[in-house]
């Protein structure tokens, strides 16, 4: 069974960038899974993987270190108005929900709370 997490605010702003996350919790695979786009006005130089880092935190502000990260030059898609990267992280399925998701773009931070959208079973 699957999770979906709700991450408030849905975006924020980190400097000249929009980031929106969401999060996705299986218990099949035990793992979670985060989905980061970033998106920036078009013509800016290439997002490389190591541009962008995420850390989970459990409700004891303890950091969940990813699995998987993406490498590389993130592949970018957009317009003559905006373009985004598309990020995907891998974490481990920790004891308790996440509380808070971190997100850090070119060394600048913005922060979502992390709650479960469908009631506990």
């Amino acid at each position: 069974m699957s999770e979906d997490l709700l991450t408030t605010p849905a975006s924020l702003d980190i400097g000249d960038v929009t980031v929106h996350a969401s999060a996705t919790s299986n218990a099949v695979q035990h793992r979670w899974t985060v989905n980061i786009v970033v998106v920036r006005r078009p013509g800016q130089e290439p997002v490389d993987a190591k541009d962008l880092d995420v850390q989970l935190l459990d409700p004891g502000g303890e950091v969940i270190t990813p699995l998987e990260r993406p490498k590389g030059v993130l592949t970018e898609a957009g317009t003559s108005l905006a373009s985004s990267v598309n990020a995907t992280f891998i974490f481990p399925e920790p004891e308790r929900t996440p509380a808070r998701l971190k997100v850090s773009f070119r060394r600048r931070e913005a922060e979502f709370a992390i709650e479960s959208k469908s009631p506990p079973q």
